[in-house]
């Protein structure tokens, strides 16, 4: 799936965005995104992305997701956005942060840097949760062909 979003435990949410994408997939996605806002409106969430599998989109997504995540800005506390230096996920992921003008979203080039950037941000449960979900996610990164 092009866009995964999985509620982690507490604030914490885990969201995977992977080429290539559709409008549609957006859409869903912020679907699922809404309903876990929802569950404690007013309180603010913290973001996980992992975003490696990100390359160039087309411009109807790009927008959809700029809409996305200018409607949740209210409730996103932060949101590491997770890269790397040698794909266009990371052009991309801050083509992204640039448009959205929101400046607790963060593009990072390892996942060193977003754990160290979101682990003052979490109680320990979530801490534990955000591990869980990078080592899945690294886990899934080397058992693709």
């Amino acid at each position: 799936m092009a866009f995964e979003i999985e509620h982690l435990g507490g604030r914490l949410v885990g969201v995977v965005m992977a080429s290539p994408m559709t409008v549609d997939d957006i859409l869903t996605g912020a679907k699922k995104i809404r309903a876990i806002l929802g569950v404690s409106p007013g309180q603010q969430f913290l973001f996980a992305t992992d975003v490696r599998e990100l390359g160039v989109i087309p411009s109807e997504v790009q927008d959809a997701i700029t809409k996305m995540m200018e409607s949740d800005n209210p409730q996103v506390a932060f949101n590491g956005l997770w890269g790397n230096r040698r794909s266009q996920s990371s052009l991309t992921a801050f083509r992204l942060i640039h448009q959205v003008g929101n400046p607790n979203r963060q593009v990072f080039l390892s996942h060193h840097e977003l754990f160290a950037a979101l682990q003052p941000r979490l109680t320990n449960v979530e801490l534990m949760s955000l591990q869980q979900f990078i080592n899945k996610r690294l886990k899934a990164a080397t058992s693709t062909p």
